[in-house]
């Protein structure tokens, strides 16, 4: 398994409901993994939580010291205008205005092209919507906690550039991937 983050819950501007008691996330990714597509926690990849800090003890080389694995502080940005994609709002919206001939109300809307470029700039994502490349897929009842994108500078990528939305199911994990 290949360390890929580590979230100190406490550092980020707002807190999904799914990360409240947890002080510290782990994600470690194993890189040979088939599972890629719908993998499981402990099936391709790894989250733990931690609800204290206190005993942990650092594993390896801290900030900036691995030769072949780039490390890189995150800065975290509160999101004022999250949008949810087409199929998690369609049901709300009046049938003259969603049947409209002009779509040009929700395609050049300012937000559905800043949202392509958080993914590409910020490659880290933390709660709000899932955010898909392709149509979003089903999650049944597990809840969005955060999105990684694949990243040149990062030196992390999954298949086709794609992204994995990971959700919280009862007291596991679901990772599910998307291809740009």
């Amino acid at each position: 398994m290949l360390p890929i983050f580590q979230l100190r819950v406490d550092e980020l501007p707002s807190i999904p409901k799914a990360l409240e008691g947890v002080k510290l996330l782990t994600l470690w990714f194993d890189v040979h993994t088939k599972h890629v597509w719908d993998a499981r926690n402990g099936k391709g990849f790894v989250i733990r939580t931690y609800p204290s800090l206190k005993g942990l003890q650092p594993l390896g080389p801290g900030y900036r010291e691995h030769a072949t694995m780039p490390t890189f502080p995150i800065r975290w940005h509160n999101l004022e205008q999250d949008l949810p994609d087409w199929s998690d709002f369609v049901d709300t919206i009046p049938t003259a205005v969603a049947r409209a001939p002009d779509s040009e109300w929700f395609f050049g809307h300012p937000g559905n092209a800043s949202r392509a470029n958080l993914q590409q700039d910020k490659p880290l994502k933390i709660g709000g919507y899932s955010q898909w490349w392709q149509e979003p897929q089903d999650v049944g009842e597990g809840e969005f906690v955060f999105l990684l994108d694949s990243t040149p500078r990062g030196q992390f990528g999954l298949p086709a550039g794609g992204s994995a939305n990971f959700f919280k199911e009862g007291n596991s994990w679901r990772m599910l991937a998307d291809n740009s």
